[in-house]
């Protein structure tokens, strides 16, 4: 492998990483926000839904916008980062090592291969 596919490479594993993290990362907010409202809609309910737990209520709601704006800027890096791994990918198919190329094809010469005949 020479130099520009080992940098290719490289750089395709450090964008996998970053969307691994990504992915991650929302799930790991999406995990506590849902115990934060779980926790306030349990509040809410415990005090039988008096005009004081209003302020809760408004509270779950601002949870939930910032759970879903902070998801989707996740989601964003995410397919920015498995965008860039796919056109990495190509590139690295596109310029295969030199053992390679032989073994991908389809429809390589298999004439050195021995076949047997089972008999029947």
């Amino acid at each position: 492998m020479n130099q520009s596919e080992t940098a290719v490479l490289a750089y395709w594993g450090e964008h996998r990483d970053q969307l691994r993290q990504s992915e991650t990362q929302r799930a790991l907010l999406t995990n506590y926000l849902l115990v934060i409202a779980a926790a306030l809609s349990a509040l809410v309910v415990q005090q039988r839904f008096a005009a004081e737990t209003l302020p809760l209520s408004v509270l779950i709601t601002l949870v939930g916008v910032y759970g879903a704006v902070s998801v989707a800027k996740y989601h964003e890096r995410a397919e920015y980062h498995l965008t860039q791994a796919r056109a990495l990918t190509r590139v690295l198919t596109d310029c295969p090592a030199p053992g390679l190329m032989e073994t991908s094809k389809p429809g390589r010469n298999t004439s050195d291969a021995r076949t047997e005949e089972v008999p029947g």
